[in-house]
């Protein structure tokens, strides 16, 4: 890959972490302290959710099959939603 481009995918995966980071902090926030599983689990899905959306991007780009024709959309739904 050309460095140009893997520099902005670098930024553009810090700046989607860095956006769900702070839905994350939210949740936590507005949810109680206590609930540790559903905290983990919120972390968790938060984290999926940022990584898999580049990686969708990425593979639709690179292939276009039916898989990839239901997991972009789908992602993207998801991500949009958060």
């Amino acid at each position: 890959m050309n460095k140009g481009i893997i520099r902005f995918l670098v930024i553009f995966q810090t700046i989607l972490l860095a956006a769900h980071f702070f839905v994350y902090e939210t949740w936590r926030y507005f949810w109680s302290p206590g609930e540790m599983f559903g905290l983990a689990t919120a972390k968790l899905v938060v984290f999926l959710l940022a990584v898999s959306f580049l990686a969708a991007s990425l593979l639709s780009f690179r292939y276009w099959n039916e898989l990839n024709a239901r997991f972009l959309p789908s992602v993207g739904d998801l991500a949009g939603r958060v």
